[in-house]
């Protein structure tokens, strides 16, 4: 009986195991690459910024990249696999586990934006994550790893920066230059300014020769009409078509219609993709607590 209680443990804990994304960390760093598209010495630059701006907001800011997330994880999108992660090795910082994370997949290249906690969900709207990745998009689509993430970070900076002030980067963020106010603004321009031909022409022309300059094709035109109107008085009203055949022509005297197919179209209802932003205003927060979006780089 203890063995065979024995093995039922043992396969427990097997697929307990399984179940959870196994790297070469036991626990994840704020860098982790496992994929190994970064030299020791950048990894250790970006451990370094990450922990100061972590630090210094109390929200984590992670980067884990690997070869094929479909080789850890059944799930079908990347920040889905991102979320794992970040309940699989607790990751986040305070009571609260607030916490960003930045995944890539090299295998499809894929990345993930996953954000944990009230502070990060703040911080990272569903408009701030699409403009968050465009602070790394082209270093990545470069294959500049090391300036894609360190981009990455700064934007978190930047990002956790606004909110700890009570201004998160949204939909109806407004930036300091498109205030809209240019009264006083110099666009370098500096010529010498000449009224031209029209405006001359309604400054200098009199009332009466307006009169002379209207007048005269007005009533060219009236006359012309009046001459086409006359010359169109041979046309005679019909009540039917049949002025219109001749007696020699075709007559119709049988009609039938005649079945001879049907057309069926068909059109497929593809499901949206609730996985990035709805384009409204605010974070979409999953039961799970995360909020998260994905793309290709």
């Amino acid at each position: 009986m203890k063995k065979f209680l024995s093995s039922v443990l043992a396969v427990l804990l097997l697929i307990v195991c399984l179940s959870i994304p196994a790297f070469a960390d036991a626990q994840l760093s704020y860098v982790t690459d496992d994929a190994g598209i970064l030299y020791d010495s950048d990894i250790s630059a970006l451990e370094e910024r990450a922990a100061a701006v972590s630090e210094q907001y109390g929200c984590g800011v992670y980067i884990v990249t690997v070869e094929d997330f479909t080789d850890y994880s059944d799930a079908y999108y990347v920040d889905d696999f991102g979320e794992e992660l970040f309940s699989s090795y607790d990751l986040g910082l305070g009571d609260g586990n607030c916490g960003i994370l930045l995944i890539l997949s090299m295998a499809e290249r894929d990345y993930g934006l996953v954000a944990y906690g009230d502070f990060a969900n703040t911080a990272f709207t569903d408009y701030g994550k699409d403009a968050l990745a465009e602070y790394f998009l082209d270093d990545f689509r470069n294959d500049d790893w090391y300036q894609g993430f360190a981009d990455y970070i700064d934007g978190c900076a930047e990002f956790m920066r606004r909110a700890a002030d009570g201004q998160p980067v949204d939909i109806w963020d407004e930036s300091p230059d498109d205030s809209g106010d240019d009264s006083d603004y110099d666009y370098g321009y500096d010529y010498d300014y000449r009224p031209g031909f029209f405006w001359r022409l309604t400054h200098t022309v009199p009332p009466f020769g307006w009169l002379i300059i209207l007048g005269i094709p007005a009533l060219i035109a009236l006359i012309v009409c009046l001459c086409m109107k006359r010359s169109m008085k041979t046309a005679v009203s019909s009540g039917n078509a049949n002025m219109y055949i001749r007696p020699d022509g075709v007559r119709l005297t049988r009609q039938n219609d005649i079945y001879t197919h049907t057309t069926v179209t068909r059109t497929q209802n593809v499901p949206d993709d609730d996985h990035n932003n709805s384009g409204g205003g605010g974070t979409t927060v999953n039961s799970g607590g995360f909020s998260s979006s994905h793309g290709k780089f």
